[in-house]
């Protein structure tokens, strides 16, 4: 399934609004690469113990923000349909791969 959100420019007295709706549809796509991060997230965990667990934050909730200039560049691409959505779910796939130090176990 592919999705490709645009930036379509929306006539108003102030320019605030545009940049707006800007930043609210990229924040829409961050959250939909976010929610299969942490699809994944449970994947990756459900190999770990309990204990590993405990000691070992999700990657959505410690390394999101340490890699979010990876992650708004992705976004950035999937925006500018350089990549598709699911090209982007890959990548983000691959950054939590070196993350956990292991291969997503379901491919």
């Amino acid at each position: 399934m592919l999705f490709r959100i645009t930036y379509r420019p929306i006539v108003c007295v102030s320019c605030k609004t545009d940049i707006q709706l800007f930043v609210k549809e990229r924040n829409k796509m961050e959250k939909i690469l976010k929610l299969e991060a942490e699809r994944k997230d449970t994947v990756f965990r459900s190999n770990y113990n309990a204990e590993q667990r405990r000691g070992f934050p999700p990657f959505t909730f410690f390394a999101w923000g340490e890699h979010k200039t990876e992650i708004d560049q992705i976004v950035s691409e999937i925006e500018s349909g350089n990549i598709a959505l699911d090209q982007g779910h890959d990548r983000v796939k691959h950054l939590m791969e070196k993350y956990y130090g292991c291969p997503y176990p379901i491919d």
